[in-house]
């Protein structure tokens, strides 16, 4: 279990497909991240790569009691569930009005009350994966070579 009095950078609820990378990111840009994950097998895979990790349920608020938001300049949540966004949104506002909240929705109408309710950004997996394909596009149409780069990147990833 990671120190309870030391602040991260960023923390990160659910590191699995959308966690992930986020989680290598942050790490590439240097920042100090905690992740909180519902997944045991997830859990013990960081403790492995020496990433500081919590097991938890963040609908249990009190793992979020448990995590020093003081310095965090960032939360980002890939749990689908509104209820827990907007207990995150709300919490976090409450420890650290500075700290952005990046929080997770599958629908418009969840988006929109997650944004009411102070969310920074909100990612909508759906969306965002459409943004991607439409941008490659763009990117690979002239270039076939550009594609097969990406490529070797996705699969490596």
């Amino acid at each position: 279990m990671p120190d309870s009095k030391k602040s991260y950078d960023v923390v990160i609820f659910g590191c699995n497909r959308i966690g992930s990378t986020v989680l290598t990111k942050a790490q590439k840009l240097g920042k100090s991240v905690l992740v909180i994950d519902y997944h045991p097998e997830r859990v013990q895979q960081l403790m492995k790569q020496k990433v500081p990790c919590m097991y938890g349920d963040v609908s249990d608020t009190s793992i979020l009691s448990k995590i020093n938001f003081k310095t965090t300049k960032i939360v980002i949540s890939t749990v689908q569930d509104e209820r827990v966004n907007l207990l995150i949104a709300k919490k976090v506002r409450q420890l650290n009005k500075k700290t952005l909240r990046f929080l997770t929705a599958d629908h418009h109408d969840h988006a929109v009350m997650l944004y009411n309710a102070g969310a920074d950004y909100v990612l909508m997996p759906h969306r965002i994966g459409g943004q991607y394909a439409a941008s490659l596009l763009e990117d690979v149409l002239p270039s076939k070579q550009k594609l097969q780069k990406i490529k070797k990147e996705h699969i490596t990833e």
